[in-house]
């Protein structure tokens, strides 16, 4: 698992001095594609290298996540939310192990 620091992407003078706080419809409004290219989101590269199968990507992650959150439960061991461990812009990924749980049927 690799992870980079959103710190550098999502500043306060962007986004304002709340900026470090969770507001999880923060973007929903704007109606921007996650695929599409833009200095605020470098995930896949920009202009004339951007990755060209971003879409498919998008598309799988998006199913990925409606499977893991229709299917399973997620939690952790001990049901705290792990701690961010940052080396310089990156972060380590969490000592904790994840624990599925198959949702029951209704």
């Amino acid at each position: 698992v690799f992870d980079f620091s959103e710190d550098c992407l999502y500043s306060e003078s962007q986004y304002g001095p709340d900026s470090k706080s969770f507001k999880p419809f923060q973007f929903v409004s704007q109606n921007v594609s996650a695929s599409k290219v833009d200095r605020t989101y470098v995930i896949f590269g920009g202009g004339r290298h951007a990755c060209p199968g971003r879409f498919y990507a998008v598309l799988v992650l998006k199913l990925f996540l409606y499977h893991v959150i229709l299917k399973y439960h997620v939690r952790t061991e001990n049901g705290n939310m792990p701690k961010k461990v940052m080396t310089g812009p990156f972060a380590s990924p969490p000592k904790e192990s994840l624990i599925f749980e198959r949702r029951k049927e209704t």
